[in-house]
């Protein structure tokens, strides 16, 4: 089996893009609708506690290096190991991975080739397709004893931090690739070998990103949405109950009944009756059509 590195034109990846294009022109959409919205409602995800020291450097200003790139390595591994087995840190591998990997032997030149195309990469490429390439290459040299995969998605990241030039990531790219681990992977071994046609993987990672920015901009549209309520209904005397009441209404997109007001707020079917009620009055709930204990209410 011959592998993309073993062919005379490595790294000189292709693909179709017009098999692209309509996948692509969507996530550029969902990803300007996203990042039109006010920077207040942007989601900014939660990261586990052993990647927060290699994000907080991701996010920061300055060129991707070799030395930064081994620090990101050694922030995921502080202790020197990787579970029980001790790893090189902020060394390149001196031993051999997986078989669609680089051979140790050339990882420090196409270390070095790679970086530069970071650093230079095609005027005509999209900067999303940047961030796919980074992730799919960065896979194949493998350049760590561990690590390579936590490594291949904060490039990802990074590159489309440079392109949008935000101080947090407004969306979770490396979510969705770690979720999906064993297809990324299986993704990028199928396009490890062949003609270097990488059409297959930049489709999947599209759908992946697709995924990723809509899901924020679910989030941050609700929250556009719970501050404007807020807004509108702030010269109204509510109660704690009626305040919490409508708050897990308004993230939750749900209905409520008496019962559930008893039962969120600890209350009595009394009290419940009477707060909705005058929530009711005011207009910022209706009943519906049904009678009795069956009654429910809608914002």
């Amino acid at each position: 089996m011959t592998y993309l590195w073993q062919k005379a034109e490595w790294p000189a990846f292709n693909w179709s893009s017009s098999a692209l294009l309509e996948v692509l022109v969507n996530a550029r959409f969902e990803q300007g609708r996203l990042l039109s919205l006010p920077n207040n409602f942007v989601h900014s995800f939660e990261i586990s506690d052993i990647k927060k020291h290699l994000y907080s450097d991701l996010l920061a200003a300055g060129p991707v290096s070799v030395e930064r790139i081994h620090g990101w390595q050694a922030s995921l591994f502080p202790t020197g190991f990787s579970g029980v087995k001790k790893i090189k840190i902020a060394e390149l591998r001196n031993k051999e991975l997986l078989r669609s990997s680089l051979p140790q032997k050339h990882l420090q030149e196409e270390f070095a080739r790679y970086l530069h195309w970071w650093q230079e990469p095609p005027v005509e490429l999209d900067p999303v397709l940047r961030s796919a390439i980074a992730f799919f290459w960065f896979y194949l040299l493998s350049p760590y004893e561990d690590g390579n995969f936590d490594l291949a998605c904060a490039l990802s990241e990074k590159a489309l931090q440079e392109e949008e030039k935000l101080n947090l990531r407004p969306y979770d790219i490396s979510v969705q690739l770690e979720e999906n681990r064993e297809q990324v992977i299986q993704k990028i071994e199928k396009c490890s070998t062949g003609s270097g046609d990488i059409t297959e993987w930049l489709l999947y990672y599209l759908e992946l990103y697709l995924t990723a920015v809509r899901a924020a901009y679910i989030i941050a549209d609700q929250n556009q949405t719970i501050d404007h309520f807020w807004k509108t209904y702030s010269a109204y005397d509510l109660n704690q109950r009626q305040r919490k009441v409508l708050n897990y209404m308004l993230e939750l997109q749900v209905a409520m009944t008496n019962r559930e007001y008893v039962d969120l707020c600890k209350t009595s079917r009394e009290s419940a009756k009477r707060d909705l009620a005058e929530l009711v009055k005011v207009g910022i709930l209706k009943s519906g059509e049904k009678k009795g204990r069956s009654v429910s209410y809608s914002l």
